[in-house]
């Protein structure tokens, strides 16, 4: 992983992790293949299970916070199609794992 996405990706798990609603932060997508642009956006996984929408929106609120100028695709892992979240558990980088 690029200096540039450790940063913003260590900053978002370190924060998104606090949260009570968080089991997982997952990077997937061309950050974590390696093989993104300059301006590629930064996938991120949550996986909060359960999450009623006033919590999701907190996590999203987050993510806002971010200190980057790259866009951040949020996707949520629980309610994701089953073909999304195979990639994701099969490609992705695990930022933080809070519950199994």
């Amino acid at each position: 992983m690029d200096p540039r996405t450790r940063a913003v990706a260590d900053w978002l798990a370190e924060r998104l992790a606090r949260h009570p609603a968080v089991g997982r932060v997952i990077l997937f997508g061309s950050r974590a293949r390696g093989d993104h642009r300059e301006r590629s956006d930064i996938d991120l996984a949550i996986d909060a299970p359960g999450a009623d929408p006033v919590t999701w929106d907190e996590l999203l609120a987050l993510v806002d916070e971010a200190p980057t100028l790259l866009h951040i695709d949020v996707v949520r892992l629980d309610t994701a199609p089953p073909a999304l979240r195979a990639a994701i558990e099969r490609e992705g980088i695990e930022l933080a794992r809070v519950h199994p």
